[in-house]
């Protein structure tokens, strides 16, 4: 599993593309889409997600990305946390969790993006 940014500093009246990255060599279907936890100064817009097979040295992987755009709703440093994704591990015969690292955005000028009001 990987994450990837576009960029790492931004304006707060710009956005961040997210990707988080699965791939097995079992069957996707049977791996579930990650969901992206609440981040404080950061808001998150509905993922699109594309599916892939490849092959790779006679071995077939399932790959699925999912792409977020993230809007800043306060200037300074934030950070995205590690995703984790709980799995079996047939081979070992146990669950294990992959994750992702952390990364650090630096969030500068510009007006962050205002959050809804919530409904009353």
């Amino acid at each position: 599993m990987s994450l990837l940014v576009d960029r790492t500093r931004l304006r707060a009246d710009e956005g961040v593309q997210i990707n988080i990255k699965t791939t097995t060599d079992g069957l996707l279907s049977n791996t579930p889409p990650i969901e992206l936890p609440l981040i404080d100064g950061l808001r998150s817009f509905t993922p699109t997600q594309r599916e892939a097979q490849v092959r790779k040295r006679g071995k077939r992987y399932e790959t699925r990305t999912q792409t977020w755009l993230l809007k800043p709703t306060k200037t300074g440093e934030v950070t995205i946390p590690s995703v984790r994704l709980p799995y079996f591990n047939p081979v070992r015969g146990e669950y294990e969790v992959a994750q992702t690292k952390p990364v650090r955005l630096n969030i500068t000028g510009g007006e962050p993006t205002a959050l809804p009001n919530a409904p009353s």
